[in-house]
């Protein structure tokens, strides 16, 4: 049996997501919380609500912690994150809570360039949902940050994702475009370059075009696929890239016009999309962990540096089984041992 883990995780799979030890303790519910409150925390989002800050809050509320939210949506702007700072920065919240690499890196800032004038320096950051905190210099190394900010990254390693799509079938060859003007997808890239050549995949990387205003333009990505697909790889990826997220029913729905079955690193494009298989980490389990580390923060009183920066330690092999079907791919006899299978 595969085991989707990082590396000091303990072995084993069930046929649903296994919650690290923290977040095992989260689900079973835990002890009131054990200071006054209401506390305040200001919320500064990429594209409004997801699960993850569902279950945030149902970590919030289901141990008893009383916190005031204010929601600061750039809603896929980071020209609108300058304000939202701002606001943040004259609330005074107990707690400013990020979704995303950029704009969690423009609240935080990287270790080594951080500015009292466009960051937050002086408030605890809890962020969610950052695809690398070293490869995007929040910090120096994995670990704590000795700063102030923790968080909790939803990427499994692209090692495990690797090994994940030769479960399901052979691979040399493997597709992906990506928006270049998004710090954490040229990271994947770069990793990709490195980590495929000794396992013999071809990587087939195409980036966005711009437009004039240096936004990435949605009107090439069918024919984008279409270039991809003509080199006959065995899986389209989609990785953390937020524009292509956003066209996920495009870019799957064009693959499977073409033949080419999606694997994804993030769980919206299986569960809302058309993606075939991912290996994946589950949203609102994740915002549970951030509720975790918040109730750290705000009830225990440990100094935000000292909190390690984590991922779930168990990730989702996830197939979609609709697609499979479509595409006639189905999935390995062994994976249907611990896959979840979705429709």
């Amino acid at each position: 049996m595969t085991n989707w883990l990082q590396p000091s995780a303990p072995s084993g799979l069930t046929r649903r997501t296994v919650l690290t030890g923290a977040a095992s303790l989260i689900a079973a519910g835990g002890a009131p919380a054990r200071a006054a409150a209401p506390f305040q925390i200001a919320m500064i989002l990429w594209r409004g609500e997801t699960d993850v800050e569902k279950g945030f809050r149902d970590y919030l509320q289901a141990h008893n912690i009383d916190a005031n939210i204010t929601v600061l949506n750039v809603d896929r702007s980071m020209a609108r994150l300058p304000a939202a700072i701002a606001k943040a920065k004259a609330m005074r919240p107990d707690l400013v809570y990020t979704w995303g690499t950029g704009p969690s890196l423009g609240v935080i800032g990287q270790y080594d360039k951080v500015s009292a004038a466009d960051n937050i320096t002086d408030i605890p950051v809890l962020f969610t949902m950052v695809t690398s905190p070293t490869g995007s210099r929040i910090i120096a190394q994995p670990g704590k940050s000795g700063r102030n900010v923790t968080g909790v990254s939803h990427i499994a390693p692209l090692e495990a994702q690797i090994r994940a799509m030769r479960d399901y079938r052979q691979v040399s060859r493997l597709a992906v475009l990506y928006n270049p003007t998004e710090s954490n997808s040229v990271l994947v890239i770069k990793r990709l370059q490195t980590l495929l050549p000794p396992e013999n995949i071809e990587l087939i990387a195409e980036a966005v075009p711009l437009d004039d205003s240096g936004q990435p333009r949605a009107d090439t990505l069918p024919a984008l696929v279409a270039k991809v697909a003509q080199r006959e790889p065995q899986f389209l990826y989609i990785g953390p890239d937020s524009f292509i997220g956003d066209n996920r029913d495009v870019i799957t729905g064009e693959g499977i016009n073409h033949g080419l079955p999606t694997f994804t690193g993030t769980e919206l494009e299986i569960r809302t999309s058309r993606a075939m298989v991912g290996l994946v980490t589950n949203y609102y389990a994740l915002g549970k962990f951030a509720g975790y580390k918040a109730e750290q923060i705000l009830v225990d009183k440990i100094p935000v540096g000292d909190i390690p920066i984590e991922t779930l330690r168990h990730f989702t092999y996830m197939v979609k089984i609709s697609v499979a079907q479509t595409l006639g791919l189905y999935p390995p006899i062994g994976l249907l041992d611990y896959a979840e299978i979705v429709q």
